[in-house]
């Protein structure tokens, strides 16, 4: 489901406490925007680079999360153990 736009098939799927998701963009960005907002069309606010993570808290549905983190990959890798 995330080789397309976000959709009701999509969040119908997304259960359980803790839920990981591997995408590209520019579904993964219409995703952001449509469980944080409501609005998958503004997709375009949440690029995301490759190796990027997003960390969500709320319900998987539209407009149902907040947005806790948003982590370029050179973050993670500064932080990463040497």
């Amino acid at each position: 489901e995330l080789a397309r736009s976000p959709g009701g098939t999509l969040l119908r799927e997304l259960r359980g406490e803790r839920v990981a998701l591997v995408g590209h963009e520019p579904w993964l960005g219409e995703l952001l925007a449509l469980l944080l907002l409501g609005e998958p069309e503004k997709g375009l606010l949440f690029h995301f680079k490759k190796g990027g993570v997003a960390h969500l808290l709320g319900i998987p549905s539209p407009g149902g999360c907040e947005l806790i983190t948003l982590w370029d990959p050179k973050v993670l890798r500064a932080a990463a153990p040497r």
